[in-house]
């Protein structure tokens, strides 16, 4: 009798790095990866620099496995808080930059003058008036300075992003806040899908463009 031997199950080998949280050197790695991406490397470069290996690789692996990477539980969440420093230390927010886009949005240019139509000092503006200069001109004469010409920000650019945000164009207008521009197509790759899978999934994408 010839006696049948059972085939071993496949396993999915994960990407360098990744479901290793114990070693010193792979939590290096990951801080070294987060922070690339934080200061706006593409993640294919990032994972480049943070793997030497990873140089001799194909474009087509190093993309996927650096997706793979980039997914992973806890570079999503370090990636996350160096967002979240990166805000607090700016004092930044969704309300602040909309509070700005909305002074600008609704300027009224008849409070840069005075009761005499005169441009009125810059000390005099109010900050929400004064905010909305992008550039002006000084006059200097003998004993005294003046500003002679200004330029204020778009009023028109304004209005349209902020119309953009709140989605009153659905036509123009991709998801609030998420910069789609519309129906621009973002390929997303699933952490369970295996290289090939992802892959496959990745030639599909670059053929629809």
């Amino acid at each position: 009798m010839t006696k049948k031997v059972a085939k071993k199950k496949a396993v999915k080998k994960k990407p360098k790095g990744v479901g290793k949280t114990n070693c010193a050197s792979t939590l290096a790695n990951l801080e070294k990866f987060c922070l690339l991406v934080h200061e706006g490397l593409n993640q294919s470069e990032a994972y480049r620099q943070t793997f030497p290996g990873s140089k001799k690789w194909t474009d087509k692996t190093l993309w996927v496995t650096a997706c793979h990477y980039a997914k992973s539980p806890k570079v999503v969440a370090r990636l996350a808080e160096l967002s979240k420093e990166r805000l607090e230390k700016h004092n930044l927010s969704i309300d602040r930059i909309l509070e700005e886009l909305c002074r600008l949005a609704f300027l009224d240019p008849r409070r840069f003058f005075d009761a005499m139509g005169r441009l009125r000092p810059i000390h005099e503006l109010e900050p929400e008036v004064a905010a909305a200069l992008t550039g002006m001109e000084v006059e200097n004469k003998p004993g005294s300075t003046s500003v002679h010409k200004i330029k204020y920000a778009n009023k028109m650019t304004s209005l349209d992003k902020l119309g953009q945000w709140y989605r009153m164009w659905a036509d123009r207008a991709g998801k609030p806040g998420d910069g789609s521009g519309g129906d621009k197509p973002v390929l997303v790759i699933p952490l369970d899908m295996s290289p090939d899978e992802a892959t496959k999934l990745y030639l599909a994408h670059i053929k629809s463009k």
